[in-house]
C-alpha cells in the first residue's frame, strides 16, 4: 500500500519485492517523489521486520517506483507486507 496525496503510480502496480523471504510482517519506507514522479530518497521508517538484508529489498523496490507527475516535489510512504507463500 502506499500514501502519496493525488498521485497514482504509472504501472497499474507498484513493484514488488523479489526475493525468498526469512521473515513474515511488515517494513514502512518513506519516500521522497520528484515533479516527475521519480522516488529520489528512500528510508525505512517502520514496521516490524529488522532483517537489514529484508529492509535492503524494501528500499531497492520503493527506489523503483514510479509515480504520476505532479506540481511540487511531495513525500509520502509505502508499507510492504511480506507473507510467506502457500503452495
Amino acid at each position: 500500500t502506499f500514501n502519496l496525496s493525488g498521485r497514482v503510480p504509472r504501472e497499474e502496480k507498484l513493484p514488488k519485492p523479489e526475493s525468498n523471504f526469512n521473515q513474515e510482517g511488515t517494513i514502512v519506507v518513506r519516500i521522497w517523489v520528484d515533479k516527475a514522479g521519480n522516488v529520489t530518497n528512500q528510508s525505512i521508517i517502520g514496521g516490524n521486520i529488522s532483517d537489514k538484508s529484508m529492509q535492503q529489498l524494501a528500499l531497492q523496490t520503493a527506489r523503483k517506483s514510479k509515480f504520476t507527475e505532479g506540481e511540487t516535489p511531495q513525500i509520502g510512504d509505502i508499507t510492504y507486507t511480506f507473507k510467506f507463500k502457500t503452495n
